[in-house]
């Protein structure tokens, strides 16, 4: 299970662009809490991965921990989304 984190100023901007859509957007991102391996990782950097999601021609960044940096130190996951 993993946390997910939205901003006030991401869901502003979410509501702003995407308007109607938007609720696809944030349930989009709130599926993450449930499937934590989703997303393709764009780069890494020690144990924390950096992963994208598409949405039409949008793309979402968030920033993660390798799964196996949260087996061997029982961290938990944290989303952090960029727009």
């Amino acid at each position: 299970m993993a946390k997910v984190i939205i901003t006030k100023a991401l869901e502003e901007r979410i509501n702003k662009i995407f308007k109607k859509e938007s609720i696809k957007i944030f349930s989009l991102l709130s599926s993450l809490q449930d499937n934590p391996k989703k997303g393709k990782e764009v780069g890494v950097v020690g144990s924390i991965v950096l992963k994208e999601i598409k949405y039409r021609k949008y793309r979402f960044y968030f920033i993660t921990i390798k799964p196996s940096s949260i087996e061997l130190h029982g961290f938990s996951i944290n989303y952090h989304l960029f727009f």
